[in-house]
């Protein structure tokens, strides 16, 4: 620590800060073994399941464990991939998603925008939590380009800073008792979200009426209130969108590992935000497909498979 500019005694002056005088700088490598993910071919649905989780960028959330994917591997696809251990720290290291990070609980695989962390020198929550300290500043690390990349061997030379491993596990036994907390009330807000969805469905079928509503409900065709949007891509925009039934507008790149779309996107319809966009495919609990509000961003492209459309402006 410091005052006045002098240090206090048992702290230390290294490339990252001042530290406590135990306390390490260490590299990644040094502490741990860096895996990239792969993906198997797309294009054989042999390779593709229920099984196992092949984790892409979308799947990462907020949570510190990773669950669940949208995507899943049969064991021939399993087979043929990298395998990722229990207890690896995966980490995105390319494009918007450059920091999002979960913890696998299961041995599982993931996509090549994805560096596998799989420790062997460290406790692995004290890991994540570094990292997730410090992805700010690892996130400067892809510099200014198109797409923003941290390749494996920039990512294995970034310096941490290490405690002794009976203070890591301290640091994260109090850590842990913060995420349980929040965790609670995640779970809090997840059923008033329930309870609004049961809400709507009485409100928005007419089976509870408000005080002094009491006429007959009408079916209306959609053209009554929205139009069709056809507009084309005339702008180039290459922001390639696909619709997710769990995640609503995902980038196509995160969604497949790839790009799909074509060359040329003239084509493509250009919807703005707000707008909407209904993808007919079925889907896991969406035999009829799914209709998604673009939200995410301003303005996106997307194949014509989609029916795109907005909001008629009301006449006052």
């Amino acid at each position: 620590m410091t005052k006045n500019g002098h240090i206090y005694h048992g702290y230390k002056t290294t490339s990252l800060g001042i530290f406590p005088q135990e306390w390490e700088v260490k590299q990644i490598r040094d502490i741990a073994k860096v895996v990239t993910g792969s993906t198997p071919p797309t294009n054989d649905d042999t390779y593709w399941g229920s099984e196992y989780l092949f984790v892409t960028p979308t799947d990462i959330g907020d949570a510190k464990y990773i669950t669940d994917t949208e995507r899943k591997l049969s064991l021939k696809g399993f087979s043929a991939s990298r395998k990722l251990p229990q207890g690896s720290i995966l980490f995105t290291c390319i494009g918007s998603t450059i920091g999002k990070m979960g913890i696998a609980p299961i041995d599982l695989t993931s996509n090549q925008q994805i560096n596998a962390i799989i420790c062997n020198e460290i406790n692995i929550e004290f890991l994540f939590y570094r990292l997730l300290y410090q992805r700010n500043r690892i996130r400067l690390l892809a510099g200014e380009q198109a797409v923003p990349i941290i390749n494996k061997s920039a990512f294995e030379k970034i310096q941490l800073v290490i405690p002794p491993i009976e203070e890591q596990k301290k640091i994260v036994a109090i850590l842990s008792e913060w995420d349980k907390a929040i965790e609670l009330q995640t779970k809090l807000i997840e059923k008033q979200e329930l309870r609004k969805r049961a809400l709507m469905q009485r409100l928005l079928t007419g089976r509870v009426r408000l005080n002094g509503h009491c006429g007959i409900w009408r079916k209306v065709k959609l053209n009554n209130f929205c139009e069709r949007v056809i507009r084309r891509n005339s702008s180039n925009n290459k922001n390639v969108m696909t619709i997710s039934a769990q995640k609503g507008f995902v980038n196509q790149t995160d969604f497949f590992s790839k790009t799909i779309a074509s060359e040329n996107l003239d084509n493509y319809i250009f919807v703005k935000k707000d707008e909407f966009c209904y993808n007919k495919s079925y889907s896991n609990g969406y035999p009829m497909g799914v209709i998604k509000r673009l939200q995410e961003v301003n303005e996106a492209v997307v194949t014509t498979l989609y029916i795109c459309f907005k909001l008629k402006k009301m006449q006052t």
